[in-house]
């Protein structure tokens, strides 16, 4: 979707709706906070556009030290803007995780 999606009447931003999105679940940190998948071609023949993001983000050697743990995790999630249920997280059809240069399969 393009543009901006209209405010509802009871607004959460995207950090909100994913600490409500799964209450088990704790944040530690965000070294990537939320970002917007942009259109990378338009097809002429009516099929869906490619959207891709590609950010660089840092781990510090304490989130680096977190992660030699096994109870932490590191974790990537999607989310629809005008999603009438604001606390699911969603994959696009067809999605496609790459980190490094390593493609990872995205649970649906």
């Amino acid at each position: 979707m393009e543009g901006n999606p209209p405010v509802p009447d009871i607004f959460y931003c995207e950090i909100c709706r994913l600490s409500r999105a799964d209450p088990f679940w704790i944040s530690i940190a965000h070294p990537l906070y939320p970002v917007k998948l942009a259109v990378t071609n338009y097809p002429t023949d009516g099929t869906n556009p490619m959207q891709s993001v590609e950010k660089t983000f840092h781990i510090t050697r304490a989130d680096k030290d977190l992660l030699t743990k096994q109870e932490y995790d590191v974790q990537a999630w999607c989310m629809l803007l005008n999603d009438k249920v604001p606390f699911r997280m969603q994959w696009p059809q067809y999605a496609e995780l790459q980190v490094n240069g390593m493609v990872f399969d995205v649970l649906l």
